[in-house]
């Protein structure tokens, strides 16, 4: 692929964001059993580890506690799709920053 670096900043975000997702489920399974019903209640129980991007934490219902980063798709002559996806703003519990 032109333009792919395995240590592109943008893939090494990737990357971190898919280990703590994995570790995410598998201490939730260690907790409560390997269930749908059973992730989602370990989850939503005071549930909180310390990731590669931060302290991982959820509110009841299941959403994460975290910064949200939105992007929209711009055109991009260097991207091979002739597009590519860009910050927009981080929100952090309904607060734009």
């Amino acid at each position: 692929m032109l333009g792919f670096t395995l240590f592109n900043p943008t893939y090494i975000d990737y990357y971190k964001k898919f280990v703590d997702a994995t570790k995410t489920v598998a201490i939730a399974m260690e907790k409560n059993g390997n269930t749908k019903i059973g992730i989602q209640q370990a989850l939503s129980h005071n549930f909180a580890f310390s990731g590669v991007t931060g302290t991982i934490k959820f509110l009841s219902w299941g959403d994460r506690i975290s910064k949200v980063v939105l992007f929209h798709i711009q055109p991009d002559t260097q991207a091979l799709t002739g597009y590519n996806f860009a910050r927009k703003y981080y929100k952090q519990f309904g607060i734009i920053r």
